[in-house]
Formats: C-alpha cells, sequence, structure tokens
C-alpha cells in the first residue's frame, strides 16, 4: 500500500473509530459502540474484522486494524479527548461509578460550549430504538462511499465525503433532525460534539499516519486593511474583500489537499462554498450538493459571492513537513495572484484592442506583485510537556515563574492527584493537554516572525496611481510615466480603457481625466468579471453580467421595492425608464428585490432593478463637473416615475465581535464543572474533597474542540445568517463577512433594524434584551442558538458580544471620506463609555451611527445595544401623524439652557416631557411622558456632555423617521 493510500486510511480508521451515533446507543445497544454502525461501514471500506470476547462472555465483531495504524488512531484518540474533555473518575476495577453513567437517550443534555446553557434531551428511546439509529446510521454513511473504476472504495474521496456530510446525514431521521449536528462525543461532558472529535482524531492520525508528531502549522496572509481600505467605491470594497479572501482558501487548499480539510482546526472548513466547489474538483459527485444553498441560485445571492473566509488559518501537520509546506504556501499564493492578475490584463488589453505581447505593463505588473502577498508563518511541534514548556520559556519574563501554561494554577491543579474516594483514580494527562501551551506558543513565534519581516525595494517614477496614491500606474509606454500628470492624456492604457469600459476606469467619454491604476488597482477593477466568468465555467450562472455593488442600489431600494410591488404613479416618465433601460444589466440587487413575489409584473420588475446601473452609467459617462446635476436628473425622473421623491442616502455597518482573541485563548472559558452533565455534577458534589473543588472551580484552558466551536459559530453566522439578515430581511447588501467582522451597505430606513438582528443572530440572544423581537424576523433566536428554516446554528452564546459602527451619507458623498467616518464610529463603539449600573465606565458591546450631512456636519450617537428599541420608539413617536415635524427643533432649542443632568435626570424629564407633549396630539401624545423619561434616564447616565449625547439621540431619530425612510417593508 502506498503512503497516500496508508494516510487516508489511517484517516478513515480514526473517523471511525467512535460511530456518529454513539450518543444515542449507549448503554442501550447490545452490540456497544464499538460494534455499531461502524463495523458495517468499515467491511464496506475494506477493512479486516475481529471477534471480541466481552467481560459477560459475549462475542461481539469489532474492526480489526494493523498493529502500527491501531496504536496511531489508538494515540489520536486519546490526545483528542484529553484536549476537549473534562475528566471523572473510575473505580479500582476501571469502571465508572453509577453517576457517572449517563444514558443520552433517557436523560441526555446538550450544553453550549461557550455560554454554559443547557439543553435538556428526553427519552429518544420511547420514540427510536438504538438498532434502528445504528442501521440507519450504517445506511446513510455507505450512500457516502466513492470508488474506482475497478470498484475498489476510493479512500480519499470517502473520507472526504463523511468529513463534509456527515453532520447532515441524520437531519431526516424520524426523531432525531438538528440534535444530530449536535450529538455530543461523550455523554458525560456534553459540550463538545462527536463531530469535533472525529475531526481532531482524523487530523492527529493523519499527522502521525507517517510516524511523526504533529506539529501546528499557523499561517497569516496580508496586508488586510491597506489592500481593502485602497478602494473609491463599494464595488472595490467588495473586490478586495473578496479577492484576499479567495487567495485565503488558495492557502488553505494547498494544506486540505496533502491532509485533508480536516487538517485545519480554524477557520472550519465544512459547508465553505469555495471549498465545495474544490470537493467537486476533487471528484465528490455533484449530485450530493444538490441541497448546498450555491448550488440552486441563479442569482448575486449566491454565497459563492461571500467573501467568508479569514486571512489566518491553523492546521495540523506532521512535524518535518511544516516548513516545507508553508513555502509551499507562500509560492503558491505569489504564482496564483500573478497568474490571475496576468489574466485580467491579457483580458483589458484585448479590450482595446492589443494584443498581449510582453508589453511595459507586463514588467511592472511583475515588479508590483513580486512580494504579494505577504505571508507568515509559524510551525511549532507538539511536543511532550519539558520540550514545550523549553520552547515556551524565551517568549515569557525570566521572572522565576513557569511560562505560559505551566504557570498557571490551572495546570498545577491538573497535574495533582485528585482521589475524592480511596482507589479511584480520577485523571493522568497525556500530551494531548498541552494543546493550551501548543496553541500559545503557535501564536507567539508567527508575532515573532511578523515583526522581523523584510522589506524590498521598489524604484517608482511618475505620478502614482488613484487608488494607493503609492504605485505608479500600468501603462504601454514606459516614456509616458514622465509626461507629467496622465489625466490630461487620451492615449494611455487607461484612457483608452475608460472609454470602452468606464466600469474599470472612470473618465470623460473622450478619455480625459481617466482614472490611471496599478496592478493592484487592476486586480480590483476586473476580478468581479473575472470571478463571474469563472462561475459560469462552474455551471453557476449568476444573474449579472458583471458584480457590482452601489451605493446606488441601496439609496434606490425602498423606492425600487414600491414601484415593483405597486407599479409606476407617472406612465410617461416610467417609459422613459424603461427605454432608457432596454439593454441594460442589473448589478447586484438586494436579495429581497429578487425574490419571486417582487417579479409578479415582470414589466416592473424588468425596469426597476436596473435603475441603480442607470445611474453608475450616468457617473461613467459624465464629465465629473457635471455629473451631480445629470445624476439629480435621473432621479427626479425616479421619483416622477414612482410618485414620492427618491432617497439619496444609503447607509454603511462595520460591526466586529468584542474580544475574539480573548475567546480564543480561554479567558473567558467555562469552569471545568460547568461541562459536565447535571448528573455527573452533582454526583461530584456530593465528595468535600479540597483537590476536586479546586478542579471543579478551575477555568477549562484553550481546546481544540473551543477553537472548532468558535469557528463554527462564526461560519454559520458569516455564510448565512448575515446574509439572510442583510438582504433578506432587509434592504442590503454584505460586502465582507469574514468570522466576526461583517461590511455590509442597507437601505437607511433598514439600517436600526439590520444592526439589532445582526447584533442578535451573531450571539443567539441579548443577556440585557428587553425583547428579542423589536424588529420583526422569521428565525428562532434563544440561549446561544438561531434556527432559521430547516437549519440550526449554535452561535457564540448569550455571553458574547459585538460593537458597531454605521455611517449614514450621500450616496454621491467620496468613499474614502464615509469610510473614515465609519472606522472612527467603530472605534467608538468599542470605547462606549456609558456609565454601568456600579457607576463605573463600560466599553464594547455598543453601536455607533454618524451621519454626514450633505449641507456639511456631521451628528454622532454612541450608546449601548438597549439604547436602540428607545431609538425605535422615539422614530415610531416622530413619524406618527399627530407628531409635529419640527417636534426635534422645537425641543434642541430650548435644551441648550439646560444644566448636565449628571445622574440627577429628573428635571431633564420634566421639561423633555413638556416638550414633546407639546408638539403632539392623540396616541403620540400619550407615549410623551414614558418617552421623556426613559432618555433622561440615559443622558443621566452618560459619562460627560450629556446634553450633547441627547441632541444628537433626537436629531439621528429624527433623521431616520423622515417620510421617504418611512415603513419597514
Amino acid at each position: 500500500m502506498s503512503t497516500h493510500d496508508i494516510l487516508w486510511q489511517t484517516k478513515l480508521a480514526a473517523r471511525l473509530h467512535d460511530p456518529a451515533e454513539k450518543a444515542l446507543v449507549l448503554l442501550r445497544d447490545p452490540a456497544g459502540h464499538e460494534g455499531g454502525s461502524i463495523v458495517g461501514i468499515g467491511k464496506a471500506l475494506g477493512f479486516e474484522t475481529r471477534q471480541v470476547t466481552r467481560r459477560d462472555g459475549s462475542q461481539v465483531e469489532r474492526l480489526k486494524l494493523p498493529a502500527e495504524m491501531e496504536r496511531i488512531v489508538e494515540q489520536a484518540d486519546h490526545w483528542a479527548a484529553a484536549a476537549d474533555r473534562a475528566q471523572f473518575p473510575k473505580d479500582g476495577n476501571e469502571r465508572f461509578v453509577s453517576w457517572a453513567q449517563v444514558r443520552f437517550a433517557e436523560e441526555g443534555e446538550i450544553v453550549h460550549p461557550l455560554s454554559g446553557d443547557r439543553y435538556p434531551v428526553r427519552d429518544i428511546g420511547q420514540d427510536v430504538l438504538a438498532s434502528h439509529i445504528r442501521t440507519a446510521s450504517e445506511d446513510l454513511f455507505k450512500k457516502f462511499i466513492h470508488h474506482r473504476p475497478k470498484g475498489t472504495p476510493d479512500l480519499r474521496l470517502t473520507d472526504l465525503a463523511f468529513w463534509r456530510f456527515g453532520p447532515e446525514l441524520g437531519r431526516d431521521l424520524k426523531g432525531i433532525g438538528h440534535l444530530w449536528s449536535l450529538l455530543p462525543a461523550d455523554t458525560r461532558t456534553p459540550d463538545h460534539t462527536i463531530w469535533q472529535h472525529l475531526d481532531l482524531a482524523s487530523a492527529l492520525a493523519g499527522a502521525m499516519a507517517s510516524g511523526s508528531r504533529p506539529a501546528l502549522l499557523t499561517v497569516s496572509i496580508g496586508p488586510v486593511q491597506d489592500f481593502i481600505a485602497a478602494s473609491r467605491s463599494t464595488s472595490d470594497l467588495w473586490a478586495g474583500s473578496h479577492f484576499l479572501s479567495s487567495l485565503a482558501w488558495q492557502a488553505m487548499r494547498v494544506v486540505a489537499e496533502d491532509f485533508g480539510p480536516d487538517a485545519i482546526l480554524f477557520p472550519q472548513l465544512r459547508g465553505v462554498p469555495v471549498a465545495d466547489m474544490w470537493l467537486i474538483e476533487q471528484g465528490l459527485r455533484r449530485d450530493l450538493f444538490s441541497k448546498a444553498e450555491w448550488n440552486d441560485t441563479a442569482t448575486d445571492y449566491n454565497p459563492l459571492f461571500a467573501a467568508a473566509l479569514p486571512n489566518k488559518f491553523v492546521a495540523l501537520v506532521p512535524q518535518g513537513e511544516g516548513a516545507a509546506l508553508a513555502e509551499r504556501i507562500k509560492t503558491a499564493l505569489r504564482n496564483w495572484v500573478m497568474s490571475e492578475a496576468n489574466g485580467m490584463l491579457d483580458r483589458m488589453l484585448r479590450e482595446i484592442g492589443e494584443m498581449p505581447n510582453g508589453q511595459h505593463c507586463y514588467t511592472q505588473l511583475q515588479q508590483q506583485l513580486r512580494e504579494f502577498p505577504e505571508v507568515h508563518w509559524s510551525v511549532v511541534p507538539w511536543l511532550p510537556q519539558s520540550g514545550m514548556e523549553a520552547a515556551l520559556k524565551p517568549f515569557y519574563p525570566d521572572n522565576g515563574k513557569r511560562p505560559g501554561l505551566f504557570g498557571m494554577n490551572a495546570w498545577e491543579i491538573l497535574t495533582a492527584p485528585i482521589e475524592p474516594q480511596q482507589g479511584w483514580r480520577f485523571w493522568e494527562p497525556n500530551d494531548g493537554t498541552l494543546y493550551p501551551a501548543l496553541h500559545d506558543l503557535g501564536e507567539r513565534v508567527l508575532a515573532a516572525a511578523k515583526s522581523a519581516r523584510t522589506f524590498g525595494e521598489l524604484k517608482q517614477v511618475g505620478y502614482r496611481d488613484a487608488l494607493t496614491g503609492e504605485y505608479e500606474w500600468l501603462t504601454l509606454d514606459e516614456k509616458q510615466l514622465a509626461q507629467g500628470s496622465p489625466r490630461q492624456h487620451t492615449d494611455t492604457l487607461w484612457a483608452r480603457v475608460a472609454k470602452v469600459r468606464p466600469a474599470w476606469a472612470k473618465g470623460d467619454r473622450d478619455g480625459r481625466k481617466a482614472e490611471h491604476l496599478s496592478a493592484f488597482g487592476l486586480i480590483k477593477r476586473l476580478w468581479p468579471d473575472r470571478y463571474t466568468a469563472w462561475l459560469r465555467d462552474q455551471g453557476i450562472q449568476a444573474d449579472v453580467t458583471r458584480y457590482v455593488v452601489s451605493t446606488h442600489v441601496m439609496a434606490l431600494a425602498p423606492s425600487l421595492e414600491r414601484l415593483m410591488k405597486q407599479g409606476p404613479a407617472e406612465p410617461e416618465a416610467f417609459e422613459k425608464l424603461e427605454q432608457r433601460t432596454q439593454d441594460m444589466k442589473r448589478t447586484a440587487l438586494p436579495r429581497r428585490l429578487m425574490r419571486g413575489d417582487m417579479r409578479n409584473n415582470a414589466r416592473w420588475w424588468e425596469t426597476a432593478t436596473k435603475l441603480p446601473a442607470l445611474l453608475d452609467e450616468v457617473r461613467e459617462q459624465t464629465a465629473s463637473s457635471d455629473e451631480e446635476e445629470q445624476v439629480d436628473v435621473w432621479l427626479r425622473t425616479i421619483g416622477q416615475a414612482i410618485g414620492t421623491p427618491v432617497e439619496r442616502y444609503h447607509a454603511l455597518i462595520l460591526m466586529d465581535g468584542d474580544r475574539l482573541g480573548s475567546w480564543l485563548s480561554g479567558d473567558n472559558a467555562l469552569e471545568f464543572r460547568e461541562a459536565f452533565h447535571s448528573k455527573v455534577r452533582s454526583g461530584l458534589a456530593g465528595y468535600r474533597d479540597t483537590a476536586l473543588a479546586d478542579y471543579l472551580e478551575t477555568r477549562r484552558p484553550a481546546s481544540p474542540a473551543r477553537h472548532m466551536a468558535i469557528s463554527s459559530a462564526l461560519n454559520g453566522f458569516a455564510l448565512h445568517l448575515v446574509r439572510h439578515v442583510v438582504e433578506d430581511l432587509c434592504l442590503g447588501k454584505v460586502l465582507y463577512a469574514g468570522g466576526d467582522d461583517v461590511m455590509a451597505m442597507v437601505a437607511v430606513r433598514d439600517l436600526p433594524r439590520a444592526m439589532w438582528l445582526l447584533r442578535l443572530v451573531y450571539s443567539g440572544g441579548m443577556v440585557d434584551a428587553a425583547t428579542l423581537n423589536l424588529f420583526s424576523h422569521d428565525m428562532d433566536i434563544q440561549r446561544g442558538f438561531v434556527r432559521w428554516e430547516d437549519k440550526l446554528y449554535q452561535v457564540m452564546g448569550e455571553h458574547a458580544t459585538a460593537s458597531t459602527g454605521a455611517v449614514i451619507a450621500h450616496h454621491q458623498e467620496p468613499l474614502s471620506a464615509v469610510m473614515r467616518e465609519l472606522r472612527a464610529a467603530e472605534k467608538r463603539a468599542k470605547s462606549n463609555l456609558r456609565l454601568g449600573t456600579d457607576g463605573k465606565p463600560t466599553d464594547r458591546d455598543a453601536f455607533s451611527i454618524t451621519v454626514i450631512k450633505r449641507s456639511g456636519g456631521a451628528l454622532r450617537l454612541t450608546d449601548k445595544w438597549d439604547a436602540v428599541p428607545l431609538l425605535d420608539e422615539l422614530m415610531a413617536f416622530l413619524r406618527d401623524e399627530g407628531t409635529s415635524r419640527r417636534a426635534v427643533y422645537h425641543s434642541l432649542e430650548w435644551l441648550k439652557d439646560l444644566p448636565d443632568p449628571k445622574g440627577k435626570p429628573e428635571m431633564l424629564e420634566s421639561l423633555l416631557a413638556y416638550q414633546l407633549a407639546r408638539q403632539s396630539d392623540g396616541a403620540a401624545k400619550a407615549q410623551a411622558p414614558g418617552l421623556a423619561k426613559r432618555l433622561a434616564e440615559l443622558t443621566a447616565k452618560q459619562p460627560k456632555d450629556g446634553l450633547v449625547w441627547l441632541q444628537n439621540f433626537l436629531t439621528v431619530a429624527e433623521f431616520l423617521a423622515r417620510e421617504t425612510r418611512a415603513g419597514a417593508d
């Protein structure tokens, strides 16, 4: 058997060492879990079996592995268990005491791994027999066995299929459903799933299959922020983010091809669309993916358009191959970038009638991309304790304390004898328990590698490009670089491009004042076309000619929705729009506008969806001095056709999970006792043993399962829930959603709704949320889980928080200014200092909204999330027919003369109630006292400038409540 076959047979054996249904058949199936479905599956894969005599004298069939493979699989299993699992005592006969034996089918629990919330699972056994579950599981997995042309099992493809689809197979099993994907690896510590355990055991076995010890490979790709920030449009932002996400996948794919996607611990790749495409490329049957969302849509809503992979990953690889693998990744990335960029440049030259033939722009391309991307990596071996401690020591102060994990109180407790009853053996640590030190070492070595990076000199001449301001622009003739400003010429490469493809380089009709771009600008402008062409080659027919995310889309979105539903108010204006857009292709639109119910009148829908493209074309083909006037002409025509003035503003959202590094490092991990099943926890509580008590109260160090749980939570959030909130429930478009980071563009009317729902689905609820149904939605959100349609997502848990910055800007506001304000808003949300209940300032878990007024100046509102319901209530009050349109204006006038309340809101409450009541009638008037009370209380909690905060709160609410933004549907 070849080394290649041994690797995949070993990984498969590790993946089969425990059956998926283990928790459901444990203590119920006479064959035991080792003799369950895995025996039948193993036989189908060509594994040998043997008869084993049990303690009661009965004979059962088990898989038989070659001796060395058996040793590796057993070691991988033990290390994985020690790394992830809290331990429990055995008696002198190696048996668990009765209270440590949990029959999951009758008394099961699921513990959320990040929040500690408990979910009872009861009486499955009454509905589903163990033998039925075993047989059903075996049959399901056998359907995913792949064969070579001669009929023998293809072990590699089968392992990939088991990894990808295993957690989904039980969804259709009666009585099991979503529980299948959450089944615990151990019923006594149900805080991590069987899938996480099998993934880790398989990854470890794969790294050990050649006789090596495993090592942790950490790879970071950059630059990220500088590359994305160099943008002049929201399409540039999307293209930069998506290109980097695609680049990250190219790095991960090198590891996946050699050792399987389960070797990558963070991020989890299961269900990531681009990984699915790779699996098909490797040979998995395409019909297996028939239910995958990317395979079932012909619109730009396709998740393949989502930039969903982070620029850093962590993988388990053989110790001796880590450094060579890292260098291969660097070479593969730079070759891929160069190949893609050359392809884009070829395409651009052909577009202007030039045959690619080694022109000077190719030399520039090679020079500018020579060291892109930056790739930093670390490889640290999974050493025994003494070696790991010695390796960590240089990275910690020489103060006499042991470094990292070994200097923590947790390590002393974990390695000390625990014997709550004579003859009991509580636990014996193996090398798997060293994972926290391994991860710590990997992070520190990577940081050192980044600090030691070197830069090559690159000589650039002439004017710099329009996006980065750092590199010379690409030219066909090198002499043009020395001819002054290129924007004065009409014969440059970019001036010629601007004439025929203004989406690639904006300029006047004669090519003057064209944008002149470097290799990096080339990538951003042509990546949408190149990517959609690649999708079409894969059989994915996205419903766009080019993927363009436009600010006009978000500004117009409510008007487009109204036109689709109600039709034109002025037929002549509509016909003018219809004729002007007849031959246009639509840009990327929110999913909400692409739904079938919006297409009841095909004529209305066709014209409406092309109106943003019309405005983009006007901007692209009009001299900059006349651009705004020409756009306004068409906006007025659109308003006439619809019957109401159109919105001129759009909103951008930038959301970031708080303290993700702390979540990964385990700073806020659960205590050991929280991981145990309630029955086991009660049993342990009955012993008065100091060492046991210390152990139970110790916070668990970081573990692979914890990292997998975080990654899985972020995957579900970024790939599915973000897009559902932004593009289905709101009129918006996701620009980037990678892990805990989200950038999205939404219609102004939907901004509060989008921010609130994104915060809810990130954590699966909020600890202090007064109501989860502030805004309508179709999800079941509770205690760290989100259920939407037929999918259940375990997200970050209610103790995880996120902060969001948002900017409302005119659709023609320069993007650079908007992005500066957006990042500043996110920073304010992270440093919000509202006074807590203890009177001390608090930070993070907040939102900050900036309104950039077209007339000049800006409004800024920052507060905690519990202020959003009040903001929504105030907006409803201001929209009410009984409320004066000048209610906020009059309230602001008398606020100027008031002293800051500083913890004494009574006078402010009284005066505010008077003013609000004075400016309203009917039902609105009755709301005034309650609004005034809550506004005054929040004002008093501001650490400084409370009245300034109140003025901004009132003004932002008034801006959001204006007539053109009324209504959420």
